[in-house]
């Protein structure tokens, strides 16, 4: 009885994952470059929370980081409208050349997915410096 509990208890909190691997990020050295813009438009053509992003691991010769702001975008359905948008940006160290990259969590609560659970998607963003 005792195991059947356990094994269940893992299945309610199983978190499922999706690893999406990004386009390559062409970046000048030590100069910040936008890697993504994330938003999410309603049917009702106001921005939808797109989850929580975080950076899980770091670029081991620059900097990843968040900002949250308004943008206006030119939306296929509702026109050009402004959102709520999370953006990501890459800056190498000053004089690096070469690869690098870092990877961005999206996690979604049960309420924000089409599963009704909690998803988590990583992507994996490839940086080529010049």
């Amino acid at each position: 009885m005792k195991k059947f509990l356990l094994s269940l208890g893992l299945l309610v909190f199983w978190t499922p994952i999706v690893f999406a691997q990004s386009k390559t990020v062409k970046a000048e050295s030590g100069k910040p470059v936008q890697a993504l813009r994330i938003y999410s438009v309603g049917p009702n053509c106001k921005s939808l929370s797109i989850g929580k992003p975080y950076i899980t691991e770091e670029p081991k010769h620059g900097k990843a980081y968040l900002k949250s702001q308004n943008v206006a975008v030119d939306h296929q359905r509702c026109g050009k409208i402004t959102v709520q948008a999370t953006e990501i940006y890459y800056r190498s160290k000053a004089g690096y050349k070469g690869s690098d990259s870092f990877d961005l969590s999206l996690v979604r609560e049960a309420d924000q997915t089409s599963s009704g659970g909690r998803e988590t998607q990583i992507f994996r963003f490839p940086v080529e410096v010049r």
